[in-house]
């Protein structure tokens, strides 16, 4: 795989799943070995121009509970919009972002503070992920403190960790459980030294994926949520942190989230302030 990356000129993924269980009974210690050993190809992959899409499988079907004619409107309907339209509204954001050093997220059983003092938000219009939507960047890598309640499952190699509460203080997490999966969790907060800290802040602004499909390519954009990774920072956004793993986990924001830049409220309850 390394030569092929290496070798080609562009890369382009298409996920298309006939079992996404295929990796679920593997145990958590042999999935953190994979992990350090497909992570060390994601910088050769970023070297190159890339593309990471989907096509609508029974697999990926049944996992987000759905018929398969069903699965492919919610997969086509999220992807085919009008993606300049979409890049406007983000850039909106982004400008908001840009202009900000502080960050608090408040909500249900969470509230945390960090800082992206001079880091660049980066703009997800669907030219790398399709489908794309949503706003990030990379943290300043010691700067976040306070507890954060996740929501909804994380669906990574067909194992499931739901129900996660993590816990940061300057920047490292000192605490973390799981409802569900809590030894997985482990294993991947202990892959490495960069896994403890907070890689990305993304808020997802696609309104054209309205409900959970237990896929983190269309999930981390659903509109009226916002995500915070573990592991690997984004250097094109400033971000330091390094890491084997890259571990999106996702909270819903319609009822009751806060999201405030500078102390000043600019979204709440799935809604930005100029909407």
């Amino acid at each position: 795989m390394r030569r092929l990356i290496e070798a080609c000129d562009a890369f382009i993924q298409i996920r298309s799943d006939s079992n996404t269980k295929e990796l679920g009974d593997v145990p958590p210690h042999k999935m953190t070995l994979f992990s350090r050993s497909v992570g060390t190809l994601t910088p050769l992959v970023d070297k190159k121009r890339w593309n990471v899409t989907l096509h609508p499988t029974a697999s990926l079907a049944q996992e987000a509970g759905k018929s398969l004619e069903a699965y492919s409107d919610f997969v086509y309907g999220a992807t085919l919009i009008d993606w300049p339209e979409m890049a406007r509204k983000m850039r909106a954001l982004a400008d908001r972002m840009r202009a900000a050093k502080s960050v608090r997220v408040t909500g249900r059983e969470t509230d945390i503070v960090l800082s992206i003092e001079g880091r660049k938000p980066l703009v997800d219009s669907g030219e790398h992920n399709l489908p794309g939507g949503e706003v990030y960047t990379s943290p300043l890598e010691d700067s976040a403190n306070g507890t954060v309640y996740f929501d909804e499952p994380i669906i990574h190699l067909g194992n499931v960790v739901s129900g996660v509460r993590i816990t940061y203080e300057r920047g490292l997490i000192v605490d973390h459980t799981a409802e569900e999966g809590g030894d997985y969790l482990d294993g991947l907060l202990g892959t490495d030294a960069g896994s403890r800290r907070m890689g990305e802040l993304g808020i997802g602004m696609n309104r054209g994926i309205r409900e959970f499909s237990r896929n983190i390519l269309f999930d981390e954009k659903m509109g009226e949520t916002i995500h915070m990774a573990v592991g690997l920072g984004f250097p094109e956004a400033g971000g330091t942190n390094e890491s084997a793993i890259h571990i999106d986990m996702i909270k819903g924001m319609k009822a009751g989230g806060k999201i405030l830049f500078d102390d000043e409220p600019v979204y709440a309850d799935g809604r930005f302030a100029w909407e």
